[in-house]
């Protein structure tokens, strides 16, 4: 499963990220350990770490789709 995280920034743009559950529960994880943080902040990491897993991907559209 995985939930489905729309970004819209200047009515420029409007992407939907799948981010697996268990990788949302792992920053939600983290924040509980004392981490404040912003929504923006929270999607900014979100972001980084899916980046980072499908760097190299030969096919990261299947994970990032335009809406």
């Amino acid at each position: 499963m995985s939930r489905h995280m729309r970004i819209k920034q200047d009515n420029i743009a409007k992407v939907t990220f799948r981010i697996p559950d268990t990788m949302i529960e792992g920053i939600v994880d983290s924040l509980e350990y004392g981490y404040s943080t912003s929504a923006s902040d929270f999607i900014r990491k979100a972001i980084r770490i899916l980046l980072k897993k499908y760097e190299g991907d030969k096919e990261p559209s299947k994970y990032f789709t335009k809406a």
